[in-house]
């Protein structure tokens, strides 16, 4: 297997098993992972400006998707983001397609 150890992830999820569980399955694969489960945290995380990609939970305790995507973009404009969502539609799919996002996952 080949090392991916420059591809910084951040996963922005308030779900405490969720976020552990997908830090652990990427750190698996090589990916270099840090995790927040606030929008604030995300927006002051350090490895932000970094991240090649983010995982961005729809719902979050402090903000959602939509309002936080433009945000993150801002400061990571090169940063593939990806929406993920256990309730979604193909409205909200692609109003997050138009706000930035890479990919939506259900």
């Amino acid at each position: 297997m080949s090392r991916v150890g420059s591809q910084q992830i951040l996963i922005v999820e308030d779900d405490d098993d969720t976020r552990h569980s997908m830090c652990d399955a990427l750190a698996s694969l090589g990916y270099i992972t840090d995790s927040v489960a606030t929008a604030g945290d995300a927006l002051s995380n350090p490895v932000l400006p970094e991240a090649a990609i983010i995982l961005l939970d729809r719902v979050l305790p402090d903000a959602t998707a939509e309002e936080l995507l433009p945000q993150l973009k801002k400061q990571a404009p090169d940063c593939s983001v990806i929406v993920i969502t256990g309730h979604g539609d193909l409205d909200s799919a692609i109003a997050f397609l138009r706000l930035g996002a890479t990919d939506y996952l259900l």
